[in-house]
Order: structure tokens, then C-alpha cells, then sequence
């Protein structure tokens, strides 16, 4: 337990913090009580002269789901509430919070659409409950194919009958039996990659996933799929070559 005087907080003792935590928290981790240490700091008028080096942030790799993949998937999980939670993360795209918490009353089986107005998430004692979605434009409602609609159950209450957390490990079971390496969440990058990849602009995408910031989207979520990756290659290679004749 370090006990210090405010005014005694400068950068070399802040530099010994960040180092202790790095040894062994994530950098994003470190960098969030850096920024929450320096909002203090500045509240009571001291931290101006702080000049420390943070850890570098680490590369996430994505997996990018095929759509192999992805139909594999579908036809193991067709049927069962794992499948309807597949398609929608992958369709959508949605997360597993907004998806644990829909209901039948947000299904359009008229216009085909779904609407996003809550998510189930862990509270301070650990316990899921409903709250707003993640961000203001969170709240979307998106359009779908019928095959999608129609296979989610017309019967009250939710959609799917399980936590977050049981959904994800309802979902590691089954890609472990395909033997298959992806997070849940990876559908939702390959829903996003693919919209990307059809060229649908960017706004529509933003909305259509609930986001709020283009950087984002752009950042983490538009990874190139395999296939059009290939594409584009072979676009390039035939440009060069006929600059070469």
C-alpha cells in the first residue's frame, strides 16, 4: 500500500508506479490508471510537470473468420439458440450483451428488422442486469434477411436464455468440437469486414453496428477477408505487369 502526500507526486515517483503495475497488468490496463492518476492530479491543481513513459500498446491480432468458417458454423448450430446468437453477431453485427439482452418484442416480423435498446451486463456485484446499450448510438434498429428473422422462436420473453458469459462458453464448446480458434466476439468483426468489403460506406456501417466513432471502425474492426484480399492482389499484380510490357 503506497501512502503519499499529493504535492510529493511527481514524475519519478509516478514512473515507479507505472512500472510496478507493468510487471504485471496489460498496458491498456496501466495507461487507464496513468490517465485516472493524472485526472486526479489535475483536479486539486498539481501533475503539470509530470513527463513519464508508459508501456508501449500491445498488437491485437484479430482472427478473421472465413465465410468456410462461418458456414460450418451455422450448419452445426442450426436449430438451437447458439445458432440464432451466431447469426445475429455475425448479420447485425451485434455484441453478446445486446444480443443476450433482446426479446421477442424487439423483433419486426413485418419489416424484418430488430431493434437494439438495452444490454445485459455484470453490475458491482457481479450479477447481469439490463442496462442502456454501451453507447448512444448503440440504439440501432437493423434491417435482416426473413431467413433470420424466421428462425428466431415467435414466443414471449428473450431470445436467448443464457448470460453473456454462458453464451460464450456455450460458443467455445462447439468451436472446440469443430476445432476451431475464434472468440464470439470475431463474428462481429467478420460482420463488420464483410459490410466493408461490399464497399458499404462507413456511416452505414457505424450505424448498423452501433458505433459512434469512425476511427474505431476503421482501427480495430476493418480487417480484410481472406478472399477479397486475394482479389485486390490480383488487381495490383495485373496493373504492375502491364506497366512492365
Amino acid at each position: 500500500m503506497w501512502d503519499y502526500d499529493i504535492s510529493a507526486i511527481d514524475t519519478q515517483l509516478s514512473q515507479k508506479w507505472i512500472n510496478n503495475f507493468s510487471a504485471t497488468l496489460s498496458p491498456k490496463t496501466v495507461r487507464n490508471i496513468y490517465g485516472y492518476l493524472i485526472s486526479v492530479l489535475s483536479f486539486f491543481g498539481y501533475g503539470k510537470d509530470i513527463d513519464v513513459t508508459l508501456p508501449q500498446k500491445e498488437k491485437v491480432e484479430y482472427h478473421v473468420v472465413t465465410d468456410e468458417e462461418l458456414k460450418t458454423l451455422l450448419k452445426a448450430t442450426e436449430g438451437t439458440e447458439l445458432g440464432i446468437a451466431v447469426a445475429l453477431a455475425a448479420f447485425i453485427p451485434a455484441r453478446r450483451s445486446e444480443i443476450c439482452a433482446l426479446t421477442n418484442a424487439d423483433i419486426d416480423r413485418v419489416h424484418n428488422t430488430v431493434t437494439i435498446n438495452k444490454a445485459k451486463v455484470k453490475n458491482e456485484t457481479e450479477s447481469f442486469v439490463l442496462k442502456p446499450p454501451k453507447t448512444y448510438g448503440s440504439y440501432r434498429t437493423v434491417e435482416l434477411p426473413k431467413s433470420i428473422i424466421d428462425m428466431i422462436p415467435d414466443k414471449p420473453g428473450e431470445i436467448i436464455s443464457c448470460t453473456p458469459n454462458g453464451l460464450e462458453n456455450q460458443f467455445v464448446r462447439k468451436l472446440n468440437s469443430l476445432n476451431f480458434k475464434f472468440r464470439f466476439h470475431d463474428l462481429r468483426h467478420y460482420g463488420t469486414t464483410f459490410l466493408h468489403a461490399q464497399g458499404i460506406p462507413d456511416k452505414y456501417i457505424m450505424q448498423r453496428g452501433g458505433w459512434t466513432s469512425v476511427s474505431t471502425l476503421q482501427n480495430i474492426y476493418t480487417h480484410c477477408l481472406p478472399t477479397e484480399t486475394k482479389i485486390a492482389s490480383n488487381a495490383v499484380t495485373k496493373k504492375f505487369n502491364s506497366l512492365m510490357e
